[in-house]
């Protein structure tokens, strides 16, 4: 991925997600190829009356092969998976309004920006949530583009 800096790419998604009203201040990034319920180490450190957020970035397959050299520009895609996990007892209707608040906040089209690098919102969506042990957990989707600059 020339010229893709993943690093302010998650920053610029983080940044965003942080003015979120009642965004929780723990946030996990979940392991490549793993599931969010595939990281009990981290879990662990998150006690069970806690709100969290787990997040995976996703590339689109396309994007992990090399550009030919006559390409000046190089479009990265992906998604941002985002779950808000609520606490126990609090209920869906809460974990819903946070959910839709996510949504807001990464409208299609806008750009957000960190360090060199700007990522443009193509589409933003949830799923419904639903019950997981004692949490109620929302799924938001957030798909993404970089256009970086090719280094030939």
């Amino acid at each position: 991925m020339a010229g893709l800096n993943v690093a302010e790419l998650r920053a610029a998604l983080e940044t965003q997600l942080a003015t979120v009203a009642g965004i929780p201040a723990t946030t996990l990034w979940v392991k490549e190829n793993r599931t969010p319920n595939d990281n009990d180490a981290d879990e662990e450190e998150i006690a069970a009356s806690d709100a969290w957020v787990e997040m995976l970035l996703g590339f689109d397959d396309g994007d992990r092969k090399e550009a030919p050299a006559s390409q000046s520009r190089i479009w990265h895609t992906g998604t941002w998976h985002v779950w808000y996990r609520s606490p126990p007892g609090i209920g869906s209707a809460a974990a819903d309004l946070i959910a839709d608040a996510i949504v807001a906040a990464f409208p299609n089209g806008q750009d957000f920006t960190s360090g060199g690098t700007q990522v443009t919102i193509r589409s933003v969506g949830r799923r419904a949530g639903f019950q997981q042990k004692a949490e109620w957990v929302v799924p938001v989707k957030v798909r993404w583009e970089v256009i970086t600059d090719n280094t030939f």
